[in-house]
């Protein structure tokens, strides 16, 4: 039997070329996973920048909340917008603000996504004493925490351990 005649010469002629289509298949895949990599990136850091520029934002208006809600939210609002935010809804309630933001997110050529966060500031169990440059008729109720407990937020030192 001569060489050609063989059966692995004849199969061996039928697959020239698929080494190419392999690896154009491979390559493929490779591609689409890194496509789908970059969306999962984009997305999570739209994530982190809208979680970022409310926690600002927040803070922010926390600050001002002593001047009341325009201030607040209008102070919100402007460091929203710094960090490339869209400021969505700014509650302010006694001493507390809640904000709020979304950020416009395009994990794909022609793909728009919306991120939301929202985020709180106010005081921690701590009632304005005059010397934090409130009075006492400013108009503003003490935080609701401190109301609940009925105290005015002061936390006794922690005791130690086997007293």
């Amino acid at each position: 039997m001569t060489p050609e005649a063989g059966p692995t010469r004849r199969r061996g002629r039928q697959d020239r070329g698929s080494a190419s289509l392999w690896l154009a298949a491979v390559g493929l895949v490779l591609v689409a996973a890194g496509v789908a990599g970059s969306a999962v990136g984009i997305a999570t850091v739209a994530h982190h920048r809208a979680r970022n520029a409310a926690d600002l934002g927040a803070l922010a208006g926390a600050a001002r909340v002593v001047e009341g809600r325009d201030a607040a939210c209008q102070s919100a609002a402007d460091i929203a917008s710094a960090n490339r935010a869209r400021l969505v809804s700014c509650a302010v309630d006694g001493w507390e603000i809640v904000v709020t933001v979304e950020v416009a997110a395009h994990p794909l050529p022609g793909m728009t996504r919306t991120v939301a966060a929202s985020a709180r500031a106010g005081p921690v169990g701590v009632a304005a004493q005059p010397w934090m440059g409130f009075s006492a008729d400013a108009g503003l109720p003490p935080p609701a925490a401190s109301v609940a407990r009925g105290d005015s937020g002061a936390r006794s030192p922690p005791r130690p351990r086997g007293a």
